[in-house]
């Protein structure tokens, strides 16, 4: 069976209105296979930033174990 090109998932990606998934599709892609993202997922990627709240972060040094578990 043969498959399509790297870089058809990538084209597959373009020319319509792009999401959140679109570009971490898209990102995935062109890290994997090493390709430079279209210039349409780095307008995207500006818009997703801008938008994105700070990650709560964890320190394990608090984390508890339930009663009765060590």
């Amino acid at each position: 069976m043969q498959c399509i090109a790297s870089e058809w998932p990538v084209r597959f990606h373009t020319g319509y209105l792009l999401d959140e998934q679109d570009y971490h599709d898209v990102k995935l892609l062109c890290e994997h296979f090493g390709f430079v993202m279209p210039v349409e997922y780095a307008i995207l990627q500006n818009r997703i930033d801008s938008t994105l709240k700070p990650h709560r972060t964890f320190c394990c040094a608090s984390w508890r174990n339930p009663p009765g578990h060590s």
